[in-house]
């Protein structure tokens, strides 16, 4: 995860909840965050593209989701308002990578632990067979 992002949720817990340490499923929390902020582009990005190109909400919606999965169809082209597509597709592009970074992180210690609970599950059966 992004540094800053651990950060923010880190000072929300602590500021706004009143938690202290490290927050617990903080893997999870970023994840949510990073797709709170990728719906958050999409539906901001196509609002403005509505209004700045003349499109329908529909097709404003469809060419900011074709266009932060990289597949690019083509088929709708931003005439008018360059200066606004840019810097969308920017920040889109970066939060498809959050939250695919997210999503491997979460899988990551996923996978892990119940690695670890398997091995202590398998020890504590043969130290029980060791005693018997």
């Amino acid at each position: 995860m992004l540094r800053g992002e651990r950060s923010l949720i880190t000072a929300i817990e602590k500021r706004c909840l009143g938690r202290n340490g490290t927050p617990s499923a903080l893997n999870k929390k970023c994840f949510l965050f990073g797709f709170v902020y990728l719906l958050l582009l999409l539906l901001g990005g196509a609002a403005a593209q509505m209004k700045a190109e003349g499109w329908s909400y529909g097709d404003s919606l469809y060419f900011y989701v074709v266009t932060f999965t990289t597949v690019g169809f083509g088929d709708l082209l931003p005439q008018k308002a360059k200066y606004i597509t840019i810097p969308f597709i920017l920040l889109g592009l970066t939060a498809i990578s959050n939250l695919l970074h997210a999503a491997a992180a979460v899988a990551l210690i996923r996978r892990v632990t119940e690695g670890s609970q398997e091995n202590n599950e398998t020890e504590k059966l043969t130290e029980k067979e060791a005693e018997v």
